[in-house]
């Protein structure tokens, strides 16, 4: 049972009398609740109008009073009171409801050939099915970042209170590695909660594959041929050509090469060497509340945590620069400029290709209660260093956003 109270407030002026309730009505009331009324300002506002269908007693109040909600009322039951004041009156809703936490279904479904360590875009959908205010959360498997996103606003959320008619956007990072790895992730809202499964893809996507060009029965020779196109130590071995040990990429084309011992020479027939990000660069997002004081965001790739080049003998000497854009057009409330974003690397030149360059970071500032919104591009690129023809590049997107008023 829960205790209610409602504020009768009296404006009167000559000529003119002007009531206000305060909340305007109550909804959700229970059988055993019980309302107290109260007219304030020293007026003694008649408050009548409490039907048998919902009061313990329907008798008028004069100035204050307090009434219960009788058992046994159906669920629905509006009961419309009035106030009076010299001859005005305003009228208030009492509702008898049973509050609904059980959404409609989210929609959401699974993911399937994601890069590993993607930030992948799970789907989003509107809250339905509910009337009244629910506790929205997420949840996932492993330690991966996971989050949402209400009302296409970029301020990233793992639980709050949501309503019907709000839209949430569902975020959560890849497993690890390659090979259709599964992350479960769970979006709850209200009482209803739905997992879906984030996969990622069986084999990379190389983007530069050059072909040993050898097919049986081409004599294939362990130094002359392997070792010269996929490199390695002077005197080669032939364990060191199993897929996935640092000279023979595991991509789809090499399927037909073993892991693990035993290995042949001919195994190494139709085999490619390829220059690839192993681990695509991701998207990022980032925000920072600004209410108690001015914020900094910086948003860092770097080649060891957030993608690694490949593969042999094409990785042996690599060079990397880097482009951004920044796009004005999100701005919100302040004086931001897209130039208030700025980009640095490791080198200090981003957009000179060094062997050096193996980070890159964007980074902006806005002050004490302040919301702005940057987002844009950033193109990464990797080349060979002997032979510069050979370059990849991806390009991901980025946001950061300030929040506070």
């Amino acid at each position: 049972m829960a205790n209610y109270n409602v504020d009768i407030q009296v404006v009167d002026e000559p000529g003119f009398t002007g009531i206000t309730f305060v909340p305007n009505s109550l909804d959700f009331l229970q059988p055993g609740d019980t309302v107290t009324f109260n007219t304030s300002g020293g007026y003694s506002a008649t408050i009548a109008g409490f039907s048998s269908s919902m009061w313990t007693n329907t008798g008028n109040i004069y100035g204050s009073g307090t009434k219960t909600i009788k058992s046994g009322v159906s669920n629905g039951t509006v009961d419309v009171i009035s106030a009076t004041v010299n001859g005005t009156s305003k009228n208030f809703n009492c509702t008898v409801q049973a509050q609904d936490s059980y959404p409609d279904a989210f929609g959401l479904s699974n993911k399937s050939n994601i890069d590993p360590k993607a930030l992948a875009e799970i789907g989003t959908f509107r809250v339905s099915g509910i009337n009244t205010e629910v506790v929205a959360s997420i949840s996932a498997s492993g330690s991966r970042d996971k989050f949402f996103t209400l009302n296409y606003k970029p301020r990233r959320f793992t639980s709050t209170t949501v309503k019907s008619g709000d839209y949430i956007t569902v975020y959560a990072e890849a497993e690890y590695d390659y090979n259709e790895m599964s992350r479960s992730v769970t979006m709850t809202v209200g009482s209803r909660s739905q997992t879906v499964q984030i996969v990622t893809r069986k084999w990379p996507l190389p983007e530069q594959v050059i072909n040993i060009g050898l097919s049986a029965p081409d004599n294939i020779a362990l130094y002359d041929d392997i070792a010269t196109f996929f490199g390695g130590e002077s005197q080669p071995k032939l364990t060191d050509y199993l897929r996935g040990g640092g000279l023979v990429p595991s991509i789809q084309q090499n399927e037909h090469v073993p892991t693990s011992p035993p290995i042949r020479n001919t195994d190494l027939y139709d085999t490619a060497s390829a220059l690839y990000f192993i681990y695509k660069p991701p998207d990022k997002i980032a925000n920072a509340n600004t209410v108690q004081s001015g914020k900094t965001i910086e948003l860092l790739w770097n080649v060891v945590d957030d993608y690694n080049v490949g593969y042999g003998k094409l990785a042996e000497y690599l060079e990397y620069r880097y482009t951004f854009t920044s796009d004005g057009s999100s701005l919100t409330n302040g004086n931001g400029s897209p130039s208030d974003v700025t980009i640095a690397s490791t080198t200090g030149n981003p957009g000179t290709w060094s062997q050096n360059n193996g980070a890159v970071w964007l980074t902006a500032s806005a002050p004490t209660y302040s919301e702005r919104h940057y987002k844009g591009t950033l193109t990464l690129y990797c080349r060979n260093a002997i032979d510069t023809s050979l370059v990849i590049s991806r390009t991901v997107t980025w946001t950061m956003f300030f929040y506070g008023p």
